[in-house]
């Protein structure tokens, strides 16, 4: 009778503890079990270490396609238009950001563009947009990408990985315009 009471317990626990890890998971690359909470995670010094944007534009001007992709030192900011590369850029580029305590944020941009050296700081703000906190208010703009609202498919202590995916469709008299953005960007901690 005792062993089988102590069967129970231990198969309440493991059940318990199975259901308890799951929940933990919030994105869909997060952990499986962290012992600090979003906001902890998400909070400290980041710097961006890859980007890979796509926009597409297709109606009344034709064909339009914006690229920017980075991979932690040089960034490519490439225009096709009707096919043809209207605009291909390589330049240096360093992108930090500082999510502090209360819902502030400092990011700050340093590039070097036509041989002239641009830094920009910003001071601005965030927060979570919804319970589960898997999606994320970040008012950020990196070159053109003018994307504020991120999806956290992963969040680490030394690692976060944001998504935005977005479209749109619009008739104007005899013209359909279409539109897309998808976005990636990780993010490593630095101390």
């Amino acid at each position: 009778m005792v062993m089988q009471k102590n069967k129970i317990y231990y198969l309440l626990i493991f059940v318990f503890l199975c259901s308890f890890l799951s929940s933990c998971k919030k994105g869909d690359d997060d952990p499986a079990i962290s012992f600090r909470s979003r906001n902890n995670r998400i909070e400290g010094k980041w710097k961006v270490s890859s980007i890979n944007y796509s926009h597409h534009y297709q109606g009344y001007y034709g064909n339009e396609n914006t690229t920017i992709t980075y991979n932690g030192t040089t960034l490519l900011y490439q225009i096709t238009e009707n096919g043809d590369t209207d605009k291909e850029e390589y330049f240096n580029y360093l992108f930090t950001l500082e999510i502090l305590k209360k819902g502030k944020l400092t990011y700050t941009e340093s590039y070097n563009y036509l041989n002239e050296n641009n830094n920009i700081t910003i001071n601005g703000i965030w927060y979570w947009l919804n319970n589960k906190k898997d999606f994320v208010y970040f008012p950020f703009n990196i070159i053109d990408m003018y994307c504020n609202t991120w999806q956290i498919k992963e969040l680490r202590n030394k690692k976060i990985v944001l998504y935005f995916s977005g479209s749109m469709n619009e008739q104007q008299n005899t013209t359909t315009e279409e539109a897309s953005i998808t976005a990636t960007i990780e993010l490593e901690s630095i101390k």
